[in-house]
């Protein structure tokens, strides 16, 4: 029971790398190497998690490194820090990027390339981003003072990423009015 289980993973793994990839054999030696090189290129996709396309990708990608006609493909990303060229994904915090990967296709001594542009999604909105900084803003109050009564100087929090800008609303303050970081 073993073996037929081992047997069809294997079998439904092997089809799933051809469909990606056109579902021509590797065996198909009737072609020139121009001539796989090209209807490889015609063929090649990326793999897409469930709820994935090129425009809203949220997921590891899949980037075959060997496709149809025994042809080897080789990859690059416009931003290997959101996107790998093993197809790695790392969502940016606020804004979405586009990244074109490249894909080499490769045989006999022919090569030629592919570009798929995709938009990775962002992990938050610039507007959920600002309300998440603004939660974890706290203001230092030195001993014995307090939201209402300070008497000494006070510790504002200063993060690199983050631009705030302090202002009081009372005369001797003022000076403090348009500081930013």
């Amino acid at each position: 029971m073993r073996k037929r289980r081992y047997c069809g993973l294997a079998v439904a793994l092997w089809t799933v790398t051809l469909m990606s990839c056109g579902g021509a054999s590797s065996r198909d030696t009737s072609l020139t190497p121009q001539q796989k090189v090209a209807a490889a290129k015609t063929e090649l996709t990326i793999g897409f998690a469930s709820g994935d396309t090129s425009a809203s990708v949220t997921k590891d990608v899949t980037l075959s490194t060997s496709c149809a006609y025994g042809t080897t493909v080789s990859w690059t990303s416009s931003d290997a820090a959101v996107v790998s060229t093993a197809g790695v994904v790392k969502q940016p915090l606020t804004k979405d990027a586009n990244v074109t990967l490249t894909a080499t296709i490769s045989s006999g001594g022919v090569s030629d390339s592919k570009n798929f542009l995709i938009t990775i999604k962002a992990q938050m909105t610039e507007a959920q981003a600002v309300a998440t900084a603004k939660d974890a803003l706290t203001i230092g109050y030195a001993a014995g003072d307090s939201a209402s009564n300070v008497t000494q100087d006070l510790s504002l929090p200063r993060r690199e990423s983050t631009a705030a800008r302090w202002r009081g609303d009372r005369a001797p303050l003022r000076w403090f009015q348009t500081r930013e970081w």
